[in-house]
């Protein structure tokens, strides 16, 4: 009868999932995944957990890349807009250096950041 609860509040039914917690995939028609769709990104990265020729985006916010150097940053937003600004200046460990420069503009980075953010 003393109990404590947080409730969260949502106006979509695809922010819930079945066990009533929040989707822990962002939806489909998100701006940042039709901008890497467009840009052809999902052709080697995956949203699923599954490397492809890229690592998976799944699970990546916040993580930390290995790369070829020995170094460990954190994805974060610097590090996700240099690496598409400058695919080749750093490697991930495990991932051929083939990703291209691709013309994105600061608003799309954005957008392709807050998907990623969601993509737990």
């Amino acid at each position: 009868q003393a109990m404590n609860a947080a409730i969260e509040v949502s106006d979509t039914a695809s922010d819930i999932s079945a066990e009533g917690l929040p989707s822990s995939e962002p939806p489909s028609n998100s701006p940042g995944r039709a901008i890497l769709e467009q840009k052809g990104c999902l052709e080697c990265h995956t949203v699923d957990g599954t490397p492809k020729l890229g690592p998976t985006f799944k699970g990546l916010w916040g993580s930390k890349a290995e790369l070829t150097d020995g170094s460990t940053p954190t994805v974060d937003e610097q590090y996700i807009e240099e690496m598409i600004q400058s695919p080749g200046k750093k490697i991930v460990k495990g991932f051929p250096p083939i990703m291209p420069k691709l013309p994105v503009t600061h608003e799309e980075i954005e957008q392709i950041v807050d998907y990623l953010k969601a993509l737990r």
